[in-house]
């Protein structure tokens, strides 16, 4: 059995609602689903796909799923790792755990307002350059992983982007800014 890696900077958010899908999936009777669970649901490891679809399956048997995917004993377990993760987190510094959070694949709420947090907090960091010398605009503009046809980059993204307008001071609807808008 292959387990998933938790990504570095886990959101607890994006693993609850990771549970939810799978428990929605479950009730559509997906066949990539069904295997999942049969994977990582020891009561129905020997089940046939009719079986588990059968079977009462709550959010809690989702939530084991999801912890054992990742190698979890437990959802409890889990949880303790990403908080765990979290309180490291916080030991970065503001900088660091900016461009950090402008990397991560999935982009949650809670990252976004993590960003709003420390901009707020730190105003500073809105010029401030990573390692390739981008600012976070440009970090955030670098990411490839705009896609308009698919809404879970979209939102993200453009909040961001709005964010940095509204820091920036600009008022403009476009995706690409240059080093000349840059504030000096």
């Amino acid at each position: 059995m292959q387990h998933k890696q938790l990504p570095r900077n886990p959101s607890l958010e994006h693993l609850k609602s990771q549970a939810k899908q799978l428990l929605k999936a479950h009730k559509d009777g997906s066949p990539d689903t069904l295997q999942r669970i049969r994977s990582f649901f020891p009561k129905l490891s020997d089940a046939t796909d009719v079986e588990i679809q059968n079977t009462a399956f709550g959010l809690q048997d989702a939530q084991l799923v999801i912890a054992r995917e990742y190698g979890f004993a437990s959802w409890t377990r889990l949880k303790e790792a990403v908080r765990h993760q979290e309180r490291d987190a916080e030991k970065i510094s503001p900088k660091d755990l900016l461009f950090q959070i402008l990397r991560t694949p999935d982009l949650t709420q809670r990252d976004i307002q993590r960003v709003e947090e420390l901009i707020t907090d730190a105003p500073s960091l809105i010029s401030a350059t990573d390692e390739n010398g981008q600012t976070p605009i440009e970090a955030l503009a670098s990411r490839d992983l705009i896609n308009f046809g698919k809404e879970r980059w979209y939102r993200p993204i453009r909040q961001l982007y709005d964010l940095f307008i509204k820091f920036y001071g600009l008022e403009t609807q476009c995706f690409s800014f240059g080093r000349k808008n840059r504030p000096r």
